[in-house]
């Protein structure tokens, strides 16, 4: 038996080529081109197509959004193609308009984007040094009115200085003054308070919590702080008749304060209501007197009550104007 033969290795073993990162990359993409041209070729097909050019716009818009503005801002993309126009696009177009709220957008394929639109709603018409805004439920400006605008049964607030000399707040409390202002018109509930207190006509902002605010029929404003105004209106109801006994006429009451109610009479105004009450008197006296020297005259029979005062003067009493006609706004 003979031995076996010795184990031989190769002198020069043989190397296993390693193929390159670029050679690697090649069949890679040969792999994965057909998945990547395709598609590609396809979205340039479509996109170059005349069948998908926007040839309509379809909404219902809203009161102040007319369907017309609608189309007319979008009238620059008539005719782009429908599937690749970007909606931002089409809602940074409608953005130009400040009562556009909420927005949808929707592509209807061939041709027709439907779009539908929701308005900012006014709550209030904030007056400023720089003119008249309706503002939001949040206190922001939404537009400012146009000349010959009505604001309707919307109610006023006023922040800052302005024409009819109204304290300025600071402007960045605007938004936050609005809110309070609102706020105090919607905690008055009527079946809690007066009738006399609706509506909330007009508030003018006069601190950081501080309001001056015109109710309704009341013929002179009343100073609040934002919270607890319908339990304060109570208040000022139940002590209505100690009020008008001791100043008929009154200016303004503060109501501000938990254990104290501050009425500043309209002195003025009590002034003259007392001037044409003695004038009248005077005028009555004299008719009376001229009726006794003449009996027959026209009128002379006519009876007029006066009233005698301790100082011995003749004067009609003032009448209280607790009820006049509502302030203009």
């Amino acid at each position: 038996m003979s031995a076996a033969g010795p184990f031989l290795r190769p002198s020069q073993p043989r190397r296993r080529r390693r193929q390159s990162m670029l050679g690697r990359g090649a069949r890679w993409m040969l792999r994965f081109l057909p998945a990547l041209v395709l598609p590609a070729a396809a979205w340039f097909w479509v996109s170059g197509d005349d069948t998908f050019a926007l040839a309509a716009v379809e909404t219902a818009g809203t009161p102040r959004i007319s369907p017309d503005w609608i189309e007319h801002a979008l009238e620059p993309e008539l005719g782009e193609n429908l599937i690749a126009l970007p909606l931002d696009r089409v809602r940074k177009r409608l953005e130009a308009n400040p009562w556009l709220g909420r927005i949808e957008a929707r592509k209807e394929l061939p041709h027709v984007l439907r779009v539908e639109v929701e308005e900012r709603e006014a709550a209030a018409v904030l007056e400023t040094e720089d003119g008249l805004y309706y503002v939001d439920a949040f206190g922001d400006r939404i537009a400012r009115l146009d000349p010959g605008d009505s604001a309707g049964s919307l109610v006023r607030i006023a922040a800052g200085a302005t024409t009819i000399g109204i304290s300025p707040a600071l402007a960045t409390s605007e938004a936050a003054s609005v809110r309070h202002a609102l706020a105090i018109q919607s905690s008055l509930d009527a079946s809690l308070v007066p009738e006399w207190s609706l509506p909330v006509l007009w508030v003018e902002v006069i601190g950081d919590d501080d309001y001056r605010v015109y109710l309704g029929a009341l013929p002179f404003p009343i100073l609040v702080r934002s919270s607890d105004v319908a339990r304060r209106l109570t208040t000022l109801e139940e002590l209505r008749p100690a009020i008008l006994e001791r100043a008929p006429i009154l200016a303004e009451v503060d109501l501000r304060f938990e254990n104290r109610l501050i009425v500043r009479p309209a002195l003025e105004e009590i002034r003259l209501a007392e001037a044409a009450a003695k004038a009248a008197a005077k005028a009555a006296k004299e008719k009376r007197a001229a009726a006794i020297r003449n009996p027959e005259a026209d009128g002379a029979t006519d009876e007029v009550e006066v009233e005698v005062v301790p100082s011995g003067e003749l004067r009609e009493p003032i009448r209280s104007v607790w009820y006049p006609q509502p302030k203009e706004t």
